[in-house]
């Protein structure tokens, strides 16, 4: 289907992302057929889906200085890439999005110099803004609402970290020229995102690394979807929550949250509430992508698709999003039980590492140990605060 775009032997391919823009979908494409690839001359580079700790060490993405990856990791990625030889070689991760120019350019020189190409997926922004927030709000702390957030975002507050954040990734003309200095221009590959066609992507990939049509299949996995806004407003609750009652910040960001965030996104939607745009973004909206038109139609980069196609099909998406979004009583009642169950098992947890083994094994050998009455004084107050601010979410 793309073999007019077929890379030569020996090519680094690139793939940067930026987020939401279907990388999950190719990476498991990949994975799935790991082994596979060798057979047609293809190694994709990396540990499980994609290279997360080599490319926080080059980029810094997501991680603070004190816990950046030593660059050892990414030493040991650019070791495998050259020692693949003459196949093509397949490196993808969204967070390379988020490099500067010096480690843009350091990729490229490390990779291969000439053998790399670069490949970005463009999305229109009024497909690409309400998946980027939503995921915010699973990865954040503190997110701010999607209406706040959508003000910051496009508007010209450069300094504003949400903003900052955003366009780090998304800016198209920065992204760009960037890529096409650190190689070359006709080494950087922009696509246009064909919005629905989950075989779109895979089959791009198999055109660009000579693999044959249907080895990349999309992998359906649900709890990768996206969070509607009742499912999205229930966490930021939540996290508002831990703040005021100061529950531990490692149980419940690194434990509690995470593990409601795969509930949510595991189960079926009872509904459909997808996240749209209030009327007031319009506007911008439309001014924004016309510009990322304008930038496809006049770049000396590669382009596959129709620039044309990022423009505001319908103002269906517009809708005003509501006040006051609800979870169904069964989603208030699953989240909430899953809570009460990280909550023993973290109690039992420390339990179990303050007793002495002796002991331990004395326990195990004479009686099951009844719940205390510490464990049970844990669970009940959280059992009442969980339920006391799910209840005006739910119907």
């Amino acid at each position: 289907m793309f073999e007019e775009h077929r890379l030569p032997p020996g090519v680094r391919l690139v793939h940067i992302g930026p987020p939401k823009t279907g990388t999950t979908a190719v990476q498991s494409a990949f994975v799935g057929v790991r082994e596979a690839l060798a057979e047609h001359g293809v190694h994709y580079a990396g540990q499980g889906s994609r290279p997360r700790k080599a490319v926080k060490a080059l980029t810094g993405a997501g991680v603070s200085r004190r816990n950046r990856p030593p660059m050892a990791a990414w030493e040991s990625l650019v070791r495998e890439v050259r020692s693949a030889g003459p196949l093509r070689v397949c490196v993808s991760n969204e967070q390379f999005a988020a490099a500067d120019d010096l480690a843009a350019r350091r990729l490229v020189s490390d990779l291969g110099g000439d053998a790399v190409h670069v490949l970005m997926v463009v999305r229109s922004l009024d497909t690409l803004l309400p998946s980027q927030w939503q995921q915010r709000v699973r990865k954040s702390r503190q997110m701010v609402s999607y209406d706040e957030w959508l003000q910051l975002i496009l508007s010209d507050q450069s300094q504003d970290q949400h903003h900052q954040h955003f366009w780090r990734s998304h800016d198209l003309a920065a992204q760009i020229h960037r890529w096409a200095d650190a190689c070359a221009p006709e080494r950087v590959i922009a696509v246009v995102s064909n919005e629905g066609n989950r075989e779109f992507l895979p089959r791009l990939f198999e055109g660009l690394l000579d693999l044959p049509e249907g080895l990349l299949a999309p992998i359906e996995n649900r709890s990768n979807r996206s969070l509607d806004m009742p499912e999205a407003e229930l966490l930021r609750a939540l996290d508002q929550l831990a703040k005021d009652r100061r529950w531990s910040p490692d149980f419940y960001y690194d434990d509690l949250k995470p593990a409601i965030s795969k509930y949510l996104r595991g189960r079926i939607r009872e509904t459909t509430a997808p996240i749209t745009f209030p009327g007031w973004a319009l506007n911008r909206v439309a001014e924004l992508n016309a510009q990322r038109v304008r930038i496809l139609s006049n770049t000396p980069v590669r382009v596959i698709g129709n620039p044309d196609t990022l423009m505001i099909k319908t103002a269906q998406r517009f809708d005003t999003t509501e006040d006051r979004p609800s979870v169904s009583i069964g989603v208030a009642a699953g989240g909430a039980g899953l809570s009460i169950e990280r909550v023993i098992e973290t109690q039992r947890a420390l339990e179990r590492r303050s007793i002495e083994p002796a002991e331990r094994a004395h326990r195990r050998a004479n009686r099951r140990p009844e719940k205390t009455q510490e464990e049970g004084g844990l669970v009940r107050p959280l059992v009442v605060r969980l339920l006391t601010r799910l209840r005006g979410l739910v119907r």
